[in-house]
């Protein structure tokens, strides 16, 4: 994964790459209202890696 997030925010190409999904997964969530937050300008799509590491984490199941 190449490194686009000199500013910290990601593509969705890479943000799916980072969650190990499918972009079209992401895209059905964002068109659902689920998913990680992102940042919409004009037509792209970004997200912040800090919020893709807190989605996660709030995803967490524990066990035991």
């Amino acid at each position: 994964m190449t490194n686009d997030s000199k500013d910290g925010y990601l593509s969705e190409t890479h943000a799916a790459e980072y969650l190990s999904l499918s972009k079209k997964s992401l895209q059905r969530w964002r068109f659902n209202r689920q998913g990680p937050p992102y940042v919409k300008l004009m037509k792209t799509i970004r997200y912040r890696r800090e919020d893709l590491d807190h989605w996660m984490k709030e995803r967490i199941v524990p066990t035991g």
